[in-house]
């Protein structure tokens, strides 16, 4: 993915960015330095971006507690 943004021009990287971010939202998250920092290391480990991370485990997330099968208080 990131090879085929390396020979693109800044013109181009522009469109592949604002068209790759059409229909997409952003969110806020704060934590701690040390988290974050593991976060990263840990993500650019595996070759993952933080956002790629983030996005399935908010999807898994919704999916999960969208339609749960008992209350949240009888959970575990």
């Amino acid at each position: 993915m990131w090879e085929d943004l390396i020979c693109c021009d800044l013109e181009e990287l522009e469109l592949v960015t604002r068209e790759s971010q059409e229909g997409m939202s952003s969110i806020k998250v704060v934590i701690p330095e040390d988290l974050k920092r593991r976060f990263k290391s840990l993500c650019a480990l595996q070759h993952v971006t933080m956002n790629d991370v983030l996005s399935d485990f908010i999807e898994q997330w919704v999916k999960e507690n969208e339609n749960p099968s008992q209350p949240n208080d009888q959970k575990n």
